[in-house]
Parts: C-alpha cells; sequence; structure tokens
C-alpha cells in the first residue's frame, strides 16, 4: 500500500524515467530483491520497527489507435557529448578543405571554437537541432542537420574568400582604377591582427 505523506492511501503510484538506460537500471536493482520496495513505517519503536512492503510490477505500453509514438529519447555518455560538441563538424569537412585553410594560416582549432560557439549561442544549431522528429519547428529535418547544413556552407564560404598577396582575388582588384597599382598594406594589418589575436588567447594580453 502507497501512502502520501498524511498517511492516506494513495493507491498506484506510476513512476517514469527519463531514459531506457534510467529504466533498466531501476528495474534491475528491482529484480535483484524480487521486486519489493521496503517502506519504513511512520511510527516505531526501538523495539519493535515495521516497515511497509509494495511489490513493483512494470508498465507495458499500449498501442495507439491511430498515429505512431516516437519511441525513447536518445542517451549519450559524456564522452560521447563531448566529441558531439567539439568534433562533429569534422564529418562535413573534406580533407581538401582542411589543408586549403591550414595552408591560409586557418587552424582547426579557429574552425573548432567557431562551431563549439555556434552551438552554444545559436539555438537554431544546438538544442533546437537536437530535437526529434515531430518535436521539430521546422518539419522535414533530421537531427543535427541544420548544423550539418551550416557547417557546409561556413567552410565553402572560408574556401571561396580566402586572398594572398599574390592572387588578392577579382574584389580586391576592383578597389582600385585600372592603371592603379595596388597597395597591399591591407594584407600587413591583418596579418598583424591575426597574430595579435592568437597571442591574446594564448598568452593573454
Amino acid at each position: 500500500v502507497v501512502t502520501d505523506l498524511d498517511g492516506r492511501s494513495g493507491g498506484r503510484v506510476y513512476v517514469g524515467f527519463d531514459t531506457v538506460q534510467e529504466y533498466a537500471a531501476a528495474w534491475e536493482g528491482l529484480v535483484s530483491s524480487d521486486r519489493r520496495i521496503q517502506w519504513p513505517a511512520r511510527t516505531s519503536s526501538p523495539s519493535t520497527t515495521t516497515n511497509t512492503t509494495t511489490v513493483a510490477h512494470p508498465v507495458h505500453e499500449q498501442r495507439l489507435i491511430r498515429g505512431e509514438k516516437f519511441g525513447p529519447r536518445t542517451f549519450r555518455s559524456a564522452p560521447e557529448l563531448y566529441h558531439d560538441l567539439h568534433h562533429s563538424w569534422r564529418a562535413y569537412v573534406t580533407p581538401a578543405q582542411l589543408q586549403t585553410l591550414a595552408d591560409h594560416d586557418v587552424s582547426e582549432t579557429v574552425l573548432e571554437d567557431a562551431f563549439l560557439a555556434t552551438r552554444n549561442y545559436n539555438p537554431t544549431f544546438g538544442t533546437e537541432d537536437q530535437a526529434r522528429v515531430g518535436e521539430k519547428l521546422r518539419e522535414g529535418y533530421v537531427p543535427g542537420q541544420h548544423f550539418k547544413e551550416f557547417v557546409e556552407g561556413y567552410v565553402e564560404a572560408l574556401v571561396d574568400s580566402l586572398v594572398t598577396r599574390e592572387e588578392p582575388g577579382e574584389l580586391y582588384k576592383g578597389m582600385f582604377f585600372e592603371g592603379e597599382e595596388m597597395d597591399y598594406e591591407l594584407f600587413d594589418r591583418e596579418e598583424k591582427r591575426v597574430k595579435d589575436l592568437a597571442s591574446e588567447k594564448y598568452y593573454g594580453k
């Protein structure tokens, strides 16, 4: 018999779990004790202790008359979550793109920081992107699809915008009149800015 804080019978009590793994662990513990839960009595004396015993039973899911269930939520360990946050973006970038960016001093650490910040501070690519089918704000997207498309577009844009002194690109050339000598001071300032940013991040100001 299950009672509330005032001692009144509560009949049956249903206990739910957030994940299938939590349920399995709890049920394994109950099975080892013959599915019995011992509740201490509300009143007892030093010489007499009376406990209340409750027998636990699993609740079987009922079939829906119409529609379908989403199924249990996914469960990921701490190492799996860390890998997903810090390294999952690598699956959407080609080795050739990484090498091209590295040749222009855009390191993988810079990319990791950018994508980690994106997922932490933009729900579209973070919590909302991980919602299950049927719970998403935009139907037709599978979990993680928004972030995947963002990474692909971001890296593609980075590669397309790479310029050097030797190949400044048509956009930079368009800043000068035809026949005018091009000024490369912008490249010098950008190189210094990037070095200063790296120094502040790893060594402090």
